[in-house]
């Protein structure tokens, strides 16, 4: 791995003995390798538990996708409430009980579990799809039944015990408990086939917006099941900033010799640019902050 020096050279090599700098170098090395293979562990367990959501690249593609997607709902909506009978309109009856940016969210996330892990079929990803939809309308009712009763607590109370869940499963257990005590009308489930049909409206939506495609999975000579699989375009832009991330989380550690001085917020510390990673100076969310100290003239730290 190429360790480019944050220095010239020939500086460095008047602040510090030769034996100390190419140890300092190699301990730098070798904090990039860890965090690269920590970052790459981290990815391969996010796919073999189906969470690639909560990956870097999982939740800028979700980032991304959202706006268009939830274009595409409306677009739907508005043609389906605009008259004429036709099978769109049992999508558009339980598609216009939430926000279409929450129905894309939902969708997204659901879509970016299933890319690069294990193959999801088709029909059990549109299932999860319209289930989640229906879930998080039916608890948006709670929210809105629990503030009426002027009882809000209750709900957030659900809210904060549901967060501890472990899984979608339990937390979704957990509100739907705190639901059945708290209202007397039992929720009606969406019928299933009705599920189906609405997930599968929300997958062409993301297969036009060339986020997913359609593949076949051959179980025998005579079964073969349609799966969902990620387009190239998709897989290669993982690709790259997988590529890319991966050498922007080193493990830090100590180093050997003195630190650069700082010259600005970013300049200084570690010898070499991949072993500072993203890392400023300041440790702050605010870049203006950042910004203004790169501007001014920085004390002595």
């Amino acid at each position: 791995m190429e360790m480019e020096l944050r220095r010239n050279i020939a500086e460095l090599e008047n602040s510090y003995a030769a034996e100390d700098l190419a140890a300092e170098v190699a301990l730098e090395e070798r904090m990039v390798t860890a965090g690269r293979d920590q970052f790459r562990k981290q990815i391969a367990n996010a796919r073999e538990k189906g969470s690639e959501s909560q990956t870097k690249y999982g939740q800028t593609l979700i980032s991304r996708s959202v706006a268009p997607l939830a274009e595409a709902v409306v677009a739907f909506l508005d043609k389906a409430n605009g008259g004429g009978a036709g099978r769109r309109h049992i999508a558009a009856k339980y598609l216009s009980q939430l926000d279409p940016e929450v129905s894309a969210f939902i969708l997204m996330r659901s879509v970016v579990d299933s890319l690069t892990g294990k193959r999801q079929l088709l029909q059990r990803t549109a299932i999860t799809v319209a289930s989640r939809i229906e879930d998080e309308v039916r608890f948006a009712q709670f929210e809105e039944a629990a503030a009426v009763a002027k009882q809000k607590a209750i709900f957030t109370k659900a809210q904060e015990k549901a967060k501890k869940g472990t899984s979608y499963h339990r937390k979704k257990s957990t509100m739907a408990g705190y639901e059945r005590r708290f209202t007397e009308k039992e929720w009606a489930p969406w019928p299933e086939q009705d599920k189906l049909h609405i997930g599968m409206l929300l997958l062409g939506m993301a297969i036009d917006a060339g986020y997913v495609t359609i593949g076949t999975e051959v179980v025998s000579r005579r079964d073969t099941r349609k799966t969902l699989e990620p387009t190239q375009k998709v897989v290669d832009w993982i690709e790259r900033d997988g590529a890319q991330s991966e050498l922007l989380n080193p493990v830090h550690l100590p180093m050997c010799v003195e630190p650069l001085p700082w010259s600005d917020p970013y300049n200084g510390g570690y010898l070499t640019k991949l072993a500072q990673g993203r890392h400023a100076l300041v440790k702050t969310g605010n870049l203006n902050y950042l910004t203004e100290m790169a501007d001014s003239e920085m004390p002595a730290v």
